[in-house]
């Protein structure tokens, strides 16, 4: 009795309790099983005439199912006190200072202050994973519209300098042919008003460089 109550003490229940528990489950069972049993064979083509005689041998199949399974289950009630709810006596007889309890609580304490930190951690993991995984997932998504608009606006970029290159190369194409007079048609018409200063220039005295310089000025 004093053995029985040490493992009820130490595993917070009575093992005989849990061993009584499941002889009884078994015998609802068989009981369940006997009245399910006695339905379908009742219920069957030929056999409603016949219930009283099935009633009988179903009482006979469950007396035997009784017979076997109480004879079985005392020697389940024996091994499972001794060897499965019995708790060792080291176990309980074990003497645990006040020094050593002290010590077991401050670790167990630290062990759970970095259970908290990692658990904490890890849920942060977590929620940085899922937003960058929804990032992947937008980018994927608008990727070939990105990188369409991308090519269009490059092009873009690319004609309008080069419209703007072929425009600067033809005002100088242009101002090549004023100052060289290179049309068909003959002189430019700044050469041909050079030319016409220099016709009536014909002295190099100073009242000939005053009417030069009259003449450039109109």
């Amino acid at each position: 009795m004093a053995a029985d109550f040490v493992d009820a003490q130490f595993h917070g229940y009575e093992p005989l309790r849990i061993v009584d528990d499941v002889i009884n489950s078994f015998n609802d069972y068989s009981c369940d099983a006997a009245d399910a049993m006695q339905k379908v064979l009742t219920q069957a083509p030929g056999m409603g005439e016949h219930s009283k005689a099935v009633e009988e041998g179903l009482d006979r199949w469950q007396l035997k199912v009784q017979r076997a399974a109480d004879k079985n289950f005392d020697k389940f009630e024996l091994y499972a006190l001794n060897n499965v709810f019995r708790v060792p006596a080291e176990v309980t007889e074990a003497p645990v200072d006040g020094a050593d309890q002290s010590g077991i609580d401050a670790e167990l304490e630290e062990l759970w202050a970095q259970l908290r930190q990692e658990l904490a951690t890890k849920s942060e993991l977590q929620q940085r994973v899922a937003a960058a995984s929804r990032e992947t997932q937008r980018w994927e998504a608008h990727q070939h519209a990105v990188e369409g608009l991308c090519t269009t606006r490059r092009s873009e970029a690319l004609g309008r300098v080069l419209h703007e290159a072929r425009q600067l190369d033809e005002e100088l194409r242009r101002g090549r042919e004023q100052l060289h007079g290179s049309t068909a048609e003959g002189p430019t018409c700044v050469q041909k008003a050079l030319s016409d200063r220099r016709i009536q220039i014909s002295t190099a005295g100073v009242s000939d460089l005053k009417v030069l310089s009259s003449m450039l000025c109109t």
